[in-house]
Parts: C-alpha cells; structure tokens; sequence
C-alpha cells in the first residue's frame, strides 16, 4: 500500500495536472476579461446616455433661450409698435388741438373784427343821423319849420292861411340831398299839404327842363320802391 501511495508521478500525469491549472487560469482571465469588457460596455453606455442626456438638456436650455429671446423680442417690438401708436396718436390729437385753437383764433378774430366793424357802422350812422338831423334842423329854422312833423302856417287868418311842411319846401327848392335826408328822418312822401298836394305833385309843378328830376326820383324811389 505504501508503495503505491508514494509511488512518484509520472509524467503525463504531472502535464495533466498543469494543463488543468493553465485552462484555470486562462478561464479565470478570460472571465476577468469579459467582465472588464462588460464592465467598459456598460461605463461606455452610461457615458454615452449621459452624453446624449447632456446634450438634450443643453438643447432645451438654447431652445428655452432661443424661445425667451424670441418672446423678448417680440415683446420688445410690440412696445415700440405700442409707444409709436401712442406717439401718432398724440401727434394727431395735438393737430387737431393745434387746429381747433387756430379755428377759434380764426373766429374769436373774426367775431372781433365783425364787432369793430358793426361798431363803427354804428358810430358812422350816428354820426350821419346827428349830420342829417343838424342839416334838416338848420334847413327847418331857416324856412321858419319847428320840425318835419309840423307844418308852416302861411297867411294871415285861419281861413285863408296854408299849410305847407318841410318836405314840401325842400321839393319845391329841388333840393334833392335834403328830400333824401327828410325821407330818412322819417318823413312820408305822401304827406299832403293844406291844398292837398304831395311833395311830388309840388316838385313836377316846378319841374323845369329836367330842374327837379334828382328830386322826383328820390320822392319815386321812396313812394314807389322803384328805381
């Protein structure tokens, strides 16, 4: 028994047994091996999807940028499109205004001007009233009248006096400046004297060669409305 248990080895037995612990260790390596590979497969597919989340992420921030300098910009130039509305807006309200004051000015001056010229139209028919009235009150106390109203007695009695009124001199004289005067005064034209005659029937009778024309047209111009 002895004998066979310390029975040296033989050869192909010693090669047997190294061959088994070289394939060990070559599958031990091998499998070490795969697993680094597995392992740098993995490490590369995290680095990878981590990349790929890098860049996506970076992508939504240059997007989300992209995106709010757009709104920006939009906002910016809705801003300058709003103030530039205002703007024109307030440039047209102020032309209007601008012209509105002008249009007042225009007829405040207008209204002034309407009144200096009604004003003097006024002063200059009351200065030519009190000229009228000077002139008919002089022509009236030289021909022994009071007034246009109340006529000259001539005569000596009363049955054999006339009555004869300051128009009717003046027609009879031809005098057609104070006709028109006494006309304007308010005298009528169809005011008869004692011997019921008008300052027109009295003006043709001493109508001579065209003598009292001025003055028949004046009394016709005022007793007709002709020309």
């Amino acid at each position: 028994m002895e004998g066979l248990l310390c029975a040296p080895r033989g050869r192909g037995t010693d090669s047997v047994v190294v061959n088994a612990s070289v394939m060990a260790a070559q599958e031990a390596e091998a499998e070490r091996l795969r697993a680094e590979e597995v392992q740098r497969m993995l490490e590369a597919e995290a680095a990878e999807r981590a990349s790929l989340e890098e860049k996506e992420r970076r992508l939504r921030v240059e997007e989300e940028a992209r995106e709010q300098a757009r709104l920006a910009e939009e906002a910016r130039l809705a801003e300058e499109a709003r103030l530039a509305e205002e703007a024109r807006l307030t440039e047209e309200a102020q032309i209007v205004i601008e012209a509105s004051l002008r249009e007042e000015e225009l007829l405040r001056q207008e209204q002034e001007e309407e009144a200096r010229r009604v004003e003097a139209e006024r002063l200059r028919a009351e200065q030519a009233t009190r000229e009228r009235q000077g002139q008919i009150m002089a022509f009236c106390t030289r021909y022994g009248f009071n007034n246009l109203k109340e006529p000259r007695r001539d005569g000596c009695s009363i049955l054999g006096a006339t009555s004869i009124y300051a128009l009717h001199q003046a027609a009879k004289l031809g005098d057609a400046k104070m006709v028109k005067m006494m006309l304007e005064e308010g005298a009528s034209p169809l005011q008869q004297n004692s011997s019921k005659k008008t300052a027109m029937q009295l003006a043709e009778k001493k109508n001579s060669f065209g003598s009292h024309n001025a003055v028949l047209q004046v009394l016709r111009n005022n007793t007709f409305g002709g020309a």
